[in-house]
């Protein structure tokens, strides 16, 4: 599903997302122009679809399962917090 209105002006030059987010400030006319000015243009740079704008996440959860120290893993010891956390602290608290 396509959404209507302007498309974005982000160039996919780099074969890297990473360093294609970074070349979204380009020069138009001579003058700097970040083209990630609302929540909307940042929707078209990720791919107009659900899969598209999860798919960071996804990666970031797998990169997580995959390589964590899940024994430094907590969830905050306040029974009112409901916050996750990796405790890289020396005291482990």
């Amino acid at each position: 599903m396509r959404r209507s209105g302007p498309r974005s002006r982000a160039l996919f030059l780099t074969g890297h997302p990473a360093l294609d987010f970074l070349n979204t400030r380009i020069r138009v006319n001579g003058e700097l122009v970040d083209v990630l000015q609302r929540d909307e243009d940042v929707l078209r740079w990720l791919g107009n679809t659900p899969a598209g704008i999860l798919a960071p996440v996804a990666e970031a959860a797998a990169d997580l399962l995959a390589t964590a120290d899940f024994t430094l893993v907590r969830r905050c010891e306040d029974e009112t917090c409901v916050l996750w956390f990796s405790d890289q602290s020396t005291s482990m608290r």
